[in-house]
């Protein structure tokens, strides 16, 4: 997530325009300095590395970029 606001579970994920899934959870993340990550169920398209979503929080488009998973790697 781009922005303060979290994620939750049950808002819609948007692509190209489009409603395109779901997010399934959210929450700020403390081991990536407090940024807001969230898991979501989405069509194929929305599922690619590097894709540009948005997800709907009081009804405002709040942008995301997708990232491959896991979302943190423990430092050597």
């Amino acid at each position: 997530m781009e922005g303060r606001a979290p994620a939750r579970a049950g808002y819609k994920v948007r692509f190209e325009g489009r409603d395109a899934g779901e997010v399934r959870s959210g929450s700020p993340a403390p081991s990536l300095q407090g940024r807001n990550i969230g898991t979501a169920l989405v069509e194929k398209a929305a599922a690619a590395p590097g894709a540009q979503i948005a997800v709907e929080i009081r009804g405002e488009a709040q942008p995301a970029t997708v990232v491959e998973l896991p979302f943190y790697k423990r430092p050597k």
